[in-house]
């Protein structure tokens, strides 16, 4: 997180000197609930109707999702930190916005029986009373943005904003690693003891990944929803 934040402030820094002295203006604090988690941003002026933006969001929340006789626990920790352009195309403030953000979401996934001590993994279905299935989804680390929305340019005399945004992160196909734990069982034989079950069960899991990515086909493109207020210093 360090490191992303460091990365972030080098890359604003740059921006915001450029040309300071044809445009100077306040800085503004902002604060947010969107579709990413809360979030703070800092904004600034570099000319009358252009503007940078800093922000960090973070989020996390658990969710289930069943696949058959699967039932999916999911951690879902959102991370994102970004570096954003705002062009005001009219005097007031509507804006449209193209950005950087670096993309730290990750889900944590573990596979439980939806009933008795089963689950499904791809075509077969394995006794996992000693053991467990889980696995991970990740996504690009850079994801574009595109967007839309209102906020008040900064530099007008007003210190309070009303701040709305409505866009898409690009994150790309979901990276997904699924494995198993402890002891995996077939027809009541140990999957590990027999290399020929060892190499099926590893099928299935190929399987089972490509329908989890299937499911997760529509998170290539990351609807981003926000509200909130800023102050102007």
């Amino acid at each position: 997180m360090t490191r992303i934040l460091l990365c972030l402030l080098m890359l604003s820094s740059a921006s915001l000197t450029i040309d300071a002295e044809e445009y100077d203006s306040n800085f503004s604090f902002g604060l947010k609930g969107s579709s990413l988690g809360v979030g703070v941003e800092i904004s600034k002026a570099y000319r009358e109707k252009l503007s940078f933006r800093l922000a960090y969001h973070f989020l996390d929340r658990s969710d289930e999702f069943e696949d058959g006789d699967t039932t999916y626990t999911g951690d879902l920790e959102l991370s994102n930190g970004g570096l954003f352009a705002d062009w005001h195309i009219f005097d007031g403030g509507f804006r449209v916005t193209g950005g950087l953000m670096l993309n730290n979401n990750e889900v944590t996934l573990i596979a439980k029986p939806t009933a008795g001590l089963s689950v499904d993994i791809g075509n077969t279905t394995y006794d996992v009373s000693g053991g467990e299935v889980n696995g991970k989804v990740n996504f690009n680390s850079f994801a574009p943005y595109l967007g839309m929305g209102w906020g008040k340019p900064v530099g007008i005399s007003s210190k309070w904003a009303f701040l709305f945004d409505l866009g898409v992160m690009f994150q790309g196909t979901p990276d997904i690693d699924l494995r198993t734990a402890g002891t995996i069982r077939v027809g009541g034989i140990d999957v590990s003891t027999v290399p020929a079950l060892q190499a099926t069960l590893q099928t299935e899991l190929d399987r089972e990944i490509a329908k989890i990515e299937d499911d997760l086909d529509d998170f290539k493109l990351y609807p981003v929803l926000s509200l909130g207020v800023s102050y102007q210093f």
